[in-house]
């Protein structure tokens, strides 16, 4: 197939899977669409068990290394704004972080990979993944799990990034993305009538407190050189506009990018809970669930993908040293792992109309998904050589 039959492929694919999208764990009909497209050019897949991933597998006739490549599945329960011919057919649901684009490239990849299968030494698996979106837990662990990444010798995946220009690239040695935890604190007062509030104790009070407080430990209790958020996401307090409130419940998330202020985290938090509380005469309950580590890519193979990158696209539209982002992925959980390497695609469309990721506006210049799976296509070359030796 000639580049452009093949980037139109592409984009029939991703416009596919953007007009049905599927919430975490509930990827049905995702994975059968996929594997009806495997079958298609006759690539072996299995599904796995308990969940709606599948796993590729393209043998080379000669022996040599196993590389594996990702997508994820999932969307997200947005609704979607868009005018589009392709927008969402699902109510309340959008594939607004680009999952769908991550499909259509892995499976370009599965499309490229069998038309050298006569040549390849080496085996190409690959992934994909259901459940990124189903923070902390997340549908990585469960890939591990399965044992069918035992025998890889490096993973590599991409995200779209509507930050950067079509036509560039993302990424760098080290961490890259941050650990991402949740957190659910519940504060617990005294209800008492609106009038005579000395005889309750104010949960939302308790709360006003502890978001100011809570600002303060990354503002005044870590290096200012440190890279930190703590961000408060819902907050359910009382019953009745004149009734002093017993309760609150406060849910957000905890981002860092250094392992070791990531461990001290629920410490700091413990120790403001327990101050301003007992300060108040509350009390309170507090739920850390460490989630996403850093996302860390490894040296050589992010000298892999950048090499390609850079026969792709050119040297100078690859930026090798980007600032780490406090956002997070669940490949994260493969570099803990396995050797491997994950980049920023730039996918920015023009115009004012298109919101970033994770938003209902989202949308993405489809000439991407063609830079992303040659990029992906040579790293693999690359990798296989690299590990063969």
């Amino acid at each position: 197939m000639c580049n452009e039959a093949v980037s139109q492929q592409l984009i029939k694919w991703r416009r596919m899977f953007h007009r049905n999208p599927e919430l975490s764990n509930q990827e049905k009909q995702t994975s059968n669409a996929i594997a009806g497209e495997l079958e298609k050019m006759a690539v072996p897949f299995a599904t796995f068990t308990r969940n709606f991933g599948l796993c590729a597998v393209i043998k080379g006739v000669h022996p040599g290394p196993v590389i594996a490549f990702r997508a994820d599945m999932d969307a997200l329960p947005i609704p979607e704004c868009s005018q589009a011919a392709y927008c969402s057919q699902n109510s309340g649901i959008m594939h607004a972080c680009g999952h769908d684009g991550h499909m259509a490239v892995v499976l370009g990849l599965a499309q490229m990979f069998m038309s050298v299968r006569s040549k390849l030494a080496g085996t190409i698996k690959l992934i994909f993944q259901p459940a990124e979106e189903d923070a902390p837990t997340g549908g990585a662990s469960r890939v591990l799990s399965s044992g069918v990444l035992d025998d890889v010798s490096a993973i590599f995946g991409l995200h779209v990034w509507p930050d950067a220009p079509c036509g560039e690239i993302g990424i760098r040695v080290g961490s890259m993305m941050a650990a991402s935890d949740r957190l659910t604190i519940r504060l617990k007062g005294k209800s008492s009538h609106a009038g005579k509030p000395q005889q309750g104790v104010d949960a939302i009070t308790m709360a006003a407190d502890v978001l100011e407080g809570l600002g303060h430990i990354v503002s005044r209790q870590l290096n200012p050189l440190s890279t930190a958020t703590i961000s408060i996401g819902t907050m359910h307090c009382g019953e009745r506009y004149n009734v002093v409130a017993d309760n609150a419940l406060l849910e957000g998330t905890v981002r860092t990018l250094d392992e070791s202020i990531r461990r001290e985290m629920p410490k700091k938090i413990e120790r403001l809970l327990a101050g301003m509380t007992t300060a108040q005469g509350g009390d309170y309950d507090l739920k850390y669930q460490f989630g996403y580590p850093i996302m860390t890519n490894w040296p050589e193979p992010t000298k892999l993908v950048i090499t390609a990158a850079q026969k792709v696209i050119g040297k100078d539209s690859v930026h090798t040293d980007v600032h780490p982002e406090l956002t997070a992925e669940d490949f994260s959980r493969y570099l803990e792992k396995l050797p491997g390497a994950f980049f920023w695609l730039g996918c920015k469309k023009d115009g004012d109309l298109y919101g970033g990721l994770h938003n209902p506006t989202f949308d993405m210049d489809e000439s991407a998904l063609f830079i992303g799976m040659k990029i992906l296509y040579h790293t693999g070359l690359l990798a296989l050589a690299h590990y063969n030796k």
